[in-house]
């Protein structure tokens, strides 16, 4: 074999495992007790310095994390696993205990979702900035029995409507309008005592002219205290006492029963429009309503998917018992659970300003005020805000266990089974969707992976 001389530069490029053909000139089948350094070249090893005993008993199955904030705040989080309200804690680099403040909300004792047998295989732990989320493997996640609310607060459904007047009537030569309450006409007239609103051509009957307000006024004086029959049967009576109320073109509806109001005017039913419980665009909606009112918007009909939910939102929100102006957003429709459990999720070590620490469940409150000043309202997994279970279903580890956890392009990741779920970006603690009429490329990843890794959005 020829003998091969060759110069080596350095020995920093460390060990590598191919074969020696393939080797690069500055790397090596071993390297024992050396660090390569590219200023100082191949050195050898600093040696380990016992600094001191952080525990005088420690168990052998301790989980430790390290927390690497920066060169000057840098920690070990030590858990034992153990029931009582001291099973983390925290050391910096000097092996000192640093305070840790456990959230005493009734209900909601970290040291519970901490406690297991196994620690170290048990618990997972990652950190963003100053917020450490803790992950305990045996812990399934669940929701809170709490219930979205139906339109305007109601813990149940309402039995309300909204009428428009959207054009004026005496825009037409005849438009005759006729309400109806379930199969009786409610018997709305003009200043004439006839249901023909147009104006008929004629100049002498100016008082037939009125406009869509006009109208709307005397739908509300027909409705307002009023009692009708919405079987329009007085043998198999079915009473309804119904309230109105009424600014501009726009009349609020309340019935004692539920009931169904229906309105014609001639004119392709264009002039006056009833709107119960949804639409089919977002359009049909009128920029005046009761604050809280919600309609479900529903789109094409053969899809639901398109389905989606909005919740009128008062410029004053004081306002609560009259119609406003005001706009429509996004929401959830009633009777949902859109709130986690948050005992059964992801818990948090805060590092304070004071160089104290706080743990508490991801809850958005601290020692159960949301005024003290270590509030962590910020600090809260975020509850489903817009859509329903089918078009914004809750994020697959719903109901299963977190294996692990990671932090991945501005994204909080959560392992689940078989499935990766990612929160919104920059947003760590929301894994529902923002909105269900699009989808922006910075919500949730919600997926799955096998032989190769596959994501979906919700």
């Amino acid at each position: 074999m020829t003998l091969i001389t060759n110069d080596v530069p350095n020995m920093i490029g460390g060990v590598s495992q191919q074969p020696d053909t393939m080797r690069l000139v500055n790397q090596c089948e071993a390297q024992e007790n050396c660090v390569g350094n590219p200023v100082e070249g191949l050195t050898k090893r600093p040696p380990t310095e016992h600094v001191k005993e952080l525990l005088d008993a420690p168990a052998d199955n301790l989980f430790i994390h390290s927390v690497n904030r920066d060169s000057t705040e840098q920690y070990f989080v030590v858990c034992d696993g153990g029931d009582d309200t001291d099973n983390l804690k925290v050391f910096d680099m000097a092996g000192v205990q640093q305070t840790v403040t456990y959230d005493p909300e009734t209900g909601d004792t970290p040291k519970d979702y901490l406690t297991t047998t196994n620690p170290r295989a048990s618990l997972k732990a990652v950190t963003i900035a100053d917020v450490t989320f803790l992950v305990n493997t045996e812990k399934t996640v669940g929701q809170s029995d709490t219930l979205s609310t139906y339109s305007r607060g109601q813990s149940s459904a309402p039995n309300e409507c909204l009428i428009v007047v959207r054009k004026n009537p005496s825009a037409f030569f005849t438009c005759t309008i006729r309400v109806f309450a379930g199969k009786k006409d409610i018997g709305v007239t003009t200043a004439g005592g006839d249901s023909d609103f147009g104006n008929k051509g004629a100049a002498s009957n100016v008082a037939n002219r009125l406009g869509s307000n006009s109208v709307a006024f005397s739908i509300e004086q027909k409705l307002n205290n009023q009692t009708h029959d919405l079987n329009a049967d007085a043998s198999n009576p079915r009473n309804c006492v119904f309230n109105a109320t009424r600014i501009g073109s726009v009349v609020h509806v309340t019935g004692s029963i539920p009931f169904s109001l229906t309105a014609t005017d001639g004119v392709g039913n264009s002039v006056v429009d009833v709107l119960k419980d949804s639409v089919r665009n977002f359009s049909d909606l009128p920029p005046s309503a009761i604050h809280g009112m919600k309609f479900k918007v529903e789109g094409n009909p053969e899809e639901e998917v398109d389905d989606y939910y909005v919740e009128f939102v008062a410029d004053d929100p004081t306002i609560t018992d009259t119609i406003t102006k005001g706009k429509w957003v996004e929401t959830t429709p009633g009777g949902l659970k859109n709130n986690f459990d948050f005992a059964t999720m992801p818990h948090l070590l805060i590092r304070k300003a004071d160089g104290t620490f706080n743990l508490t469940a991801a809850d958005g409150s601290f020692d159960g005020s949301t005024t003290n000043p270590t509030n962590m309202g910020q600090f809260k997994f975020q509850p489903r805000s817009v859509g329903d279970e089918l078009t914004n279903p809750a994020p697959t580890f719903t109901g299963n266990k977190i294996s692990n956890l990671a932090f991945f392009r501005n994204r909080l990741v959560l392992l689940s089974g078989e499935n990766v779920v990612m929160s919104e970006v920059g947003e760590y603690f929301n894994f529902y969707r923002t909105t269900v009429a699009q989808l922006p490329d910075s919500e949730v990843i919600d997926g799955f992976f096998g032989g190769s890794t596959v994501f979906n959005h919700k």
